[in-house]
C-alpha cells in the first residue's frame, strides 16, 4: 500500500496506519470496517495480505464453503495461510474449493476428525479409503511452489488412530520453500520422493516399527534438522537401523501412552552423535508408574555424554495442579512428580527428560556437580523437608544457579508465593552440600533485594556458616539493598567475594521447541 490517506479531512489516517489498526480486529469486525465508508472498503480490501490471506475455517454453524470459497477469492494473488478444521463428511466439499488455490499456500494445517462410528467399532470409520482418498488427492495433485509450513492430522477426540499411507509424492514433489513438515496418523513413504529444504519433520502414528520404516520415512527429507516422532508402539525394533540425516541436530522421541519406552529401544535408535535429545512421556501422569531419575531408558540417553557439568531441574505441574497449588495440596510435587530434567555436558551436548520422576534420591542427587534450578522448585524441596523427611545431601556439588524473582511483582503483592526467598526464618536445614563453593542469584529482570533475605538462604537452606566462606557469590541482575550497613557486613563473612553482573543466566530451553511450528493469528 502506498501513504495515501485513507480519509480526507484532519482526522485522515494514512492507508498503511489503517492497514495495521484494521489488522488488530477480529474478522467480523473487520467485515463491518469495509462498510463504514468508500475509502476505508478501497484501502481494506486492497490490502489483501495483511487481512484476508490468514483464514481459518472450521466446525461452526457459521463455516459454509460458500464463505470458505470468497474468503480464498479476497485473499487475492497474496501468500495464504490457511487452517482448516473438517469431518470426513466435510471434506470432499472444501477440497474442491481449496485445490485451486494449493499454488498460492504458505501455511497449510489440516485437522481430520470426528470419525462416525462402524462396525469395526468406535472411532473407526464406515467407510476408511472412501472417506479419506480427497485428502490424500489434495496433498499429491498440484504442485506447492510457495508451500513453507505443512501440518496434517488424521485423529479422533485428540487421538491418533490411523495409518493413512501417503503413496504419493507431496504436491508432485514440487515444494522448493518446503521448510515444516508435521504428519500425524499418516505414512509417507515414497523412494522417489525428494524434499530437501525441510529442515524440521514431526511424523505422529499409532505405531512405528523403526527398524522397517524410519529409513524409508527419513528418505524424502535429507536436509533434516529436527525431528520429532510421537507414537503409541515403537514395534519390535528388530533388525539395524538406518543412520541419521547428516545435518541432524536435535531428535525428540515421544510416547504418548503413558509407559515409559523399553531401553532396548532406546538403545536402538541411533542417537549418538546428536547435539540435542527430548524423552518425553505423555499421557494421564496418575497412569504413570513415578521412578528414581534416571530410569534404565534414560540411562542409555545419558551415557552417550562426554560429561555431564550441568544438571536442570523443574518441576513441571499441570495446568489443574498449578490452579489448585498450596501448601496443603504439595503430594505430588513433594515425591517430585512431572519434572523436567536437562542434562549438558561440557561440550554443549544436551538431554532433556520430561516426565514424572522421583528427585529426591540419594543416587541421582550424589552425581551432580552443578544444579540450576528455579526457587519454586526449591520451595517444594523446602517443603518435603518441613513434612519431616531427611536434607538432601550433595557430595559433589559445587556451584548452585539458582533462578529466582520471574516475576517480582507478584511476590511484593502476593504473600502466598511459592520462593523460599521470603519465607520467615528459622526453618529446618534443607541442602547439605559440604563442597559447594559458588551460588549465582540470576533473574531477567533487574531488582533490589535485603541482604538478610541471601544470608537466611545460606543459614537456613543451605546450612551454611562463615567458616568456610563462600569462593564466590555471583548476583545476575540482583542488586544487594545497603540500607543496613551491618546486615551487609555479615553478607560479606559468608562471602567475601561478591561479583554483580548486568544480565541474567539464560535457562536452557527443553528440545521440543525447536520443532514447533510457526504461531499465525488465525482470529
Amino acid at each position: 500500500m502506498t501513504g495515501h490517506a485513507a480519509t480526507s479531512g484532519p482526522f485522515a489516517l494514512p492507508a498503511e496506519l489503517l492497514c495495521a489498526i484494521l489488522a488488530y480486529l477480529p474478522l467480523k469486525s473487520r467485515i463491518a470496517a469495509t462498510h463504514v465508508c468508500w475509502s476505508w472498503r478501497k484501502v481494506a480490501l486492497q490490502a489483501a495480505a495483511d487481512l484476508w490471506a490468514q483464514i481459518y475455517w472450521g466446525l461452526s454453524e457459521l463455516s459454509s464453503p460458500n464463505a470458505l470459497a470468497a474468503r480464498l477469492a479476497r485473499a487475492g494473488g497474496a501468500p495464504i495461510d490457511l487452517y482448516l478444521n473438517l469431518t470426513p463428511r466435510q471434506l470432499l466439499t472444501v477440497i474442491d474449493i481449496v485445490a485451486p488455490y494449493i499454488g498460492q499456500l504458505r501455511y497449510l494445517r489440516i485437522r481430520l476428525g470426528r470419525f462416525s462410528t462402524g462396525a469395526a467399532g468406535p472411532g473407526i470409520p464406515v467407510n476408511f479409503s472412501g472417506e479419506t482418498a480427497p485428502l490424500l488427492s489434495l496433498l499429491t495433485r498440484s504442485p506447492a511452489p510457495m508451500l513453507k509450513f505443512l501440518h496434517v492430522s488424521v485423529v479422533n477426540d485428540s487421538l491418533i488412530l490411523f495409518m493413512l499411507i501417503l503413496n504419493k509424492p507431496l504436491f508432485q514433489n514440487v515444494t522448493p520453500n518446503l521448510a515444516f513438515v508435521n504428519l500425524d496418523g499418516i505414512i509417507y513413504i515414497r523412494s522417489d520422493a525428494r524434499h530437501p529444504t525441510v529442515s524440521i519433520l514431526r511424523l505422529g502414528s499409532r505405531k512405528l516399527d523403526l527398524p522397517r520404516h524410519l529409513g524409508q520415512l527419513l528418505g524424502p527429507f535429507p536436509g533434516l534438522e529436527v525431528l520429532d516422532i510421537r507414537s503409541g508402539r515403537y514395534g519390535t525394533l528388530s533388525g539395524s537401523m538406518p543412520t541419521m540425516p547428516a545435518k541432524l541436530r536435535a531428535l525428540v522421541l515421544r510416547s504418548m501412552t503413558s509407559q515409559p519406552l523399553p531401553p532396548h529401544i532406546l538403545a536402538l535408535i541411533p542417537h549418538q552423535g546428536i547435539k540435542q535429545v527430548e524423552y518425553i512421556l505423555e499421557g494421564d501422569v496418575n497412569q504413570i508408574l513415578v521412578h528414581p531419575f534416571p530410569t534404565s531408558a534414560e540411562s542409555v540417553l545419558v551415557q552417550d555424554l562426554s560429561r555431564a557439568v550441568e544438571t536442570y531441574i523443574d518441576f513441571r505441574p499441570t495446568d489443574r495442579e498449578r490452579e489448585d497449588w498450596d501448601d496443603d495440596n504439595l503430594d505430588d510435587f513433594v515425591r517430585g512428580i512431572f519434572t523436567e530434567v536437562i542434562v549438558v555436558d561440557d561440550l554443549g551436548a544436551k538431554r532433556v527428560f520430561n516426565a514424572p520422576h522421583m528427585l529426591f534420591m540419594p543416587d541421582f542427587l550424589n552425581h551432580l556437580h552443578v544444579l540450576s534450578i528455579t526457587d519454586t522448585a526449591l520451595y517444594i524441596w523446602y517443603q518435603r523437608r518441613r513434612r519431616g523427611q531427611l536434607r538432601a545431601r550433595f557430595d559433589t556439588l559445587r556451584l548452585i544457579n539458582v533462578y529466582l524473582l520471574d516475576k517480582v511483582a507478584d511476590y511484593a503483592t502476593d504473600a502466598t508465593s511459592h520462593s523460599l526467598f521470603f519465607l520467615p526464618p528459622p526453618y529446618p536445614f534443607v541442602f547439605d552440600a559440604p563442597f559447594l563453593e559458588t551460588i549465582s542469584l540470576t533473574t531477567h529482570e533487574d531488582v533490589t533485594i535485603a541482604p538478610e533475605m541471601v544470608c537466611d538462604f545460606l543459614v537456613y537452606f543451605l546450612g551454611r556458616s562463615m567458616a568456610p566462606p563462600l569462593d564466590l557469590l555471583e548476583l545476575r541482575n540482583v542488586r544487594i539493598l545497603e540500607h543496613c550497613v551491618h546486615e551487609v557486613a555479615r553478607l560479606t563473612l559468608f562471602a567475601p567475594t561478591i561479583v554483580f553482573y548486568g544480565e541474567g543466566l539464560t535457562w536452557e530451553k527443553d528440545v521440543a521447541h525447536l520443532a514447533l511450528e510457526a504461531d499465525i493469528d488465525f482470529r
